[in-house]
């Protein structure tokens, strides 16, 4: 009897001393899950930041890259666009062809590009304005019921509306009773003389000498 009471007390500590280290492992197993679970909490905060700053360059790259986009498109267009001739384009407007000629003439004659245009042809030196540099004008007249308009100076009005310089050349001289004959006067002595010395795109010749009107303009371009 006293022989199988030592066998249980000795299987009874094996089992107690085997459960102890099945204990022990299964907590060792624990640290080691907890472990893992951990490490795997912090992979994912490591990616989610790495992830944020991956959109924060990828955002910044796409902004700069926009950016470099619209200054070679604007590099593009300054190389591509058409270069402005060195030689000034001149537009001549009378009512009279061969002060037209005369004017033409001396325009080429300073290595110019001369555009005659007849001011009453659809009124065209609105839109040939656009296209010049500098223009010379006659101060030309519009006969109406209503009496005469000086279109001459709407010329004037629309080319210095538009930063062009431009040249009155017309007759009011005193060979043609002087410039305070006639409508002329209110033109001259109310504008003209106020603004003919002073800086500026603007010149008058009241002999209709198309050099001298040339040379003024020659000082404004």
């Amino acid at each position: 009897m006293f022989f199988f009471r030592k066998s249980y007390e000795k299987r009874i500590k094996e089992l107690e001393t085997y459960a102890f280290n099945l204990q022990a492992a299964i907590q060792d197993k624990q640290a080691t899950v907890s472990g893992l679970e951990s490490a795997i909490d912090q992979l994912t905060t490591e990616k989610a930041e790495l992830n944020r700053r991956a959109n924060v360059e990828w955002g910044q790259r796409a902004h700069w890259e926009g950016i470099a986009r619209e200054q070679k498109e604007k590099i593009d267009k300054l190389t591509n666009a058409p270069q402005k001739s060195d030689t000034p384009t001149i537009l001549i407007i009378d009512d009279r062809e061969e002060e037209r000629e005369k004017a033409c003439s001396e325009v080429k004659r300073r290595g110019w590009k001369p555009i005659a245009c007849d001011p009453f042809h659809n009124y065209e030196w609105i839109k040939l304005i656009e296209q010049a540099d500098g223009i010379m004008t006659d101060m030309f007249w519009e006969h109406s019921n209503h009496g005469q308009k000086p279109m001459g100076l709407l010329v004037v009005i629309h080319a210095l509306f538009r930063s062009k310089p431009i040249v009155v050349c017309t007759d009011a001289g005193k060979h043609a009773n002087g410039h305070h004959s006639k409508e002329i006067s209110f033109i001259h002595d109310g504008y003209v003389r106020e603004i003919h010395y002073k800086q500026g795109p603007f010149g008058w010749n009241e002999v209709k000498n198309w050099s001298e009107a040339a040379q003024i303009l020659e000082e404004h371009l």
